[in-house]
Parts: C-alpha cells; sequence; structure tokens
C-alpha cells in the first residue's frame, strides 16, 4: 500500500510580498523544507546522515510548479508528498500544497542521488530506495536495477 507523507507550514510574514500573497519563489524554499522533513520523518534518514552513512547528497536536477491560487501570511500550508518515479539512481516526487480543501500549488521534483566527493551520480543505497518506494504513487513508474 502506497503512503503519501504530510507535513504542514505556517505562511510566515517574511515569505510574502507587498500584496501579502506568498512570494512564489518561497515555494522552493518550501518544498526543500518539505523533502527535508519526509527524509528524516518519512525515509527515516535525514540529509546529514545520508552524507555521513553513504556519502552521498540529494541535488534537486528538476523542478515544476503550478500556481493555483495565492496563498496569504499566516495560513497554514498543508503539503502532501508521492513518489512518481523511482530509478537507479533518481527518484521524481510530486508535492501538492493545499489549505482547506483549496489546492494552491502543485510541485514536480527531480532529485539524483549523488557521490558528494566525485559529484557524479550513483546508485542509489538499497535503504534510500527501500524508504523512497514506501511512497510510491499508485501511477509510479518504478526502473529495475
Amino acid at each position: 500500500m502506497s503512503e503519501t507523507f504530510r507535513t504542514s507550514h505556517r505562511v510566515l510574514f517574511g515569505q510574502c510580498d507587498h500584496a501579502g500573497i506568498v512570494f512564489y519563489p518561497r515555494y522552493g524554499d518550501m518544498s526543500h523544507m518539505v523533502l527535508e522533513n519526509w527524509f528524516r520523518e518519512g525515509v527515516g534518514i535525514d540529509l546529514p546522515t545520508s552524507i555521513q552513512r553513504f556519502g552521498a547528497v540529494y541535488p534537486m536536477v528538476k523542478l515544476e510548479m503550478e500556481y493555483l491560487r495565492p496563498s496569504r501570511y499566516n495560513e497554514v500550508l498543508d503539503f502532501a508528498l508521492q513518489v512518481l518515479q523511482l530509478g537507479g539512481s533518481s527518484v521524481t516526487v510530486r508535492i501538492v500544497a493545499s489549505c482547506g480543501e483549496e489546492v494552491r500549488v502543485r510541485m514536480q521534483l527531480k532529485m539524483v542521488n549523488v557521490n558528494i566527493q566525485s559529484l557524479r551520480p550513483e546508485p542509489m543505497p538499497p535503504e534510500m530506495r527501500a524508504g523512497f518506494a514506501r511512497y510510491l504513487a499508485a501511477d509510479a513508474q518504478v526502473a529495475e536495477i
């Protein structure tokens, strides 16, 4: 059964523009916050541990965002994350940000398992792959390794 990782974030004053809505690049920052929470709480291996244990980092190589409705200061955004593609060295996730029943932003991000010394892609460690696989969406694509 596929899991969905969920986390929330209250919109801060510094994340808003003069119109009082979230300045769109701040969703990039929020997406990274969601990813860090997912690694730590969902996958069970936070980013510093990934570096120490596996010598691996997960830079984002692709980011797409679709802005549907504005978000305002002090609103609580609920983020839902699922894995769309799981490759040998890459993982693509979908993140949906909502406030109540209203979807505000849809994001799709691709990260690659990269060796911290060579800065080259490498096959991801089995522990990381297993952690990511728990969040595979029903329509996900999985590469054989």
